[in-house]
């Protein structure tokens, strides 16, 4: 995956991933429903130390939008940002 930027829309994952939620939300879906189905089909990109924190962070945003933020989404993004996991991947 293509990184072009520190920002948080900056690389392929979030690309792909967003792509993704809004094409669900568009048709209609929930979205927890969203969130569970792209957890489910991205477990790879989950269990990828380089690449979770961009699905958490795609995820948060997209569902922050839709005003539909879930606590335990927001609880992880709060972890990556209080861990320093983020910048340690960047050194």
């Amino acid at each position: 995956m293509g990184t072009w930027g520190t920002g948080i829309s900056s690389n392929d994952i979030y690309e792909d991933i967003n792509y993704e939620f809004f094409d669900l939300y568009n048709q209609g879906i929930d979205v927890s429903e969203i969130t569970k189905k792209l957890i489910t089909d991205h477990k790879e990109l989950i269990a990828s130390r380089e690449d979770q924190n961009n699905f958490w962070l795609t995820i948060a945003k997209a569902q922050w939008e839709c005003k539909a933020l879930d606590s335990k989404v927001l609880e992880r993004v709060q972890t990556i940002v209080d861990s320093d996991n983020d910048i340690e991947l960047w050194k």
